[in-house]
């Protein structure tokens, strides 16, 4: 399969660095893509402006919700939008830390695989956000030899791909 479809579930968060930064790693593959950005009912106006100018990159599409459905309905939407048979899952509010992200994973045929994440430290202005402060709390359960461990014990959706048959044949409930 030489295509991939990368989905970004966004909520009131800005996400055009990340959208640029895979543009520029995607655009040098020779694959078909495309990246969807679905934006869950933001309240941010500020946030939605910023959003809406990626639509003016080569094979972006943004999508804009009235209202937030979640995160599970919003990555069926998603999915639904995406017109490749491979769905790349990456939350708005992630960051790239290297420059084979892409190609990390199209090395890989299997129906699913979970790329993982890691935590920033050093950005002080995150410590009020709750989530950001639980996965501070919880980093040492995540790591990869805890994983191993207990491999189906969890699953984060923030980034992973997943063949888009499965994902229709199951979508988040």
């Amino acid at each position: 399969m030489n295509n991939l479809s990368v989905l970004i579930p966004v909520f009131n968060c800005r996400c055009s660095n990340l959208v640029v930064a895979l543009h520029k790693q995607l655009s040098d593959l020779p694959v078909s893509w495309e990246i969807v950005v679905a934006d869950d009912g933001s309240d941010d106006e500020q946030v939605k402006e910023e959003n809406r100018a990626i639509s003016t990159l080569k094979n972006v599409r943004f999508i804009e919700r009235e209202t937030n459905s979640g995160r599970a309905k919003i990555r069926n939407l998603l999915a639904r939008e995406a017109q490749y048979d491979r769905l790349l899952f990456v939350d708005g509010d992630m960051s790239l830390r290297k420059e084979g992200f892409i190609s990390d994973y199209l090395r890989h045929d299997e129906t699913v695989v979970y790329g993982g994440y890691d935590i920033t430290h050093d950005d002080k202005s995150l410590l009020t956000n709750l989530r950001y402060r639980y996965e501070l709390k919880a980093e040492g359960n995540h790591s990869a030899a805890m994983r191993q461990q207990n491999p189906y014990q969890d699953f984060h959706t923030s980034n992973f791909m997943v063949a888009r048959e499965v994902m229709m044949r199951f979508p988040f409930d």
